[in-house]
């Protein structure tokens, strides 16, 4: 008996550690697309690509939020159409929901998950 709870206990802290590094990962290559020039999208001065999935949690938390935002042009792609997969798999996205700012067709920011709105439009650069 004491043998499987440590086999039990070994599972969940290895089950743990994967769940984190993917995370870790993910993470990562949000930071990574920061600052990279997508072609097709610079005649837009100011653009919000939002990924999400129609099974997600966070992105039914997310999608009011993103819907409300009418300062900038917001392109929602689902991650499961087929623009959404070419696209999810040329940025390296890993999860929903993603956020990626653009500007003028170069990443200024791009994050995983929930943030508030006026989190998200603070993400572009000011006038100067």
């Amino acid at each position: 008996m004491h043998a499987i709870i440590t086999l039990i206990i070994i599972f969940l802290i290895l089950f743990l550690a994967f769940i984190i590094s993917l995370r870790l990962l993910a993470t990562y290559k949000m930071k990574k697309l920061k600052g990279a020039t997508l072609n097709e999208f610079k005649n837009e001065k100011k653009l919000i690509l939002y990924f999400y999935s129609e099974n997600c949690g966070a992105c039914k938390v997310m999608a009011p939020i993103v819907d409300s935002i009418k300062e900038v042009k917001v392109k929602k792609i689902d991650v499961f159409s087929k623009e959404g997969a070419k696209l999810v798999q040329e940025l390296g996205i890993m999860g929903t929901p993603t956020t990626v700012i653009i500007e003028k067709g170069n990443v200024v920011n791009a994050f995983i998950g929930v943030k508030k709105k006026e989190d998200i439009l603070n993400m572009f650069s000011k006038p100067q």
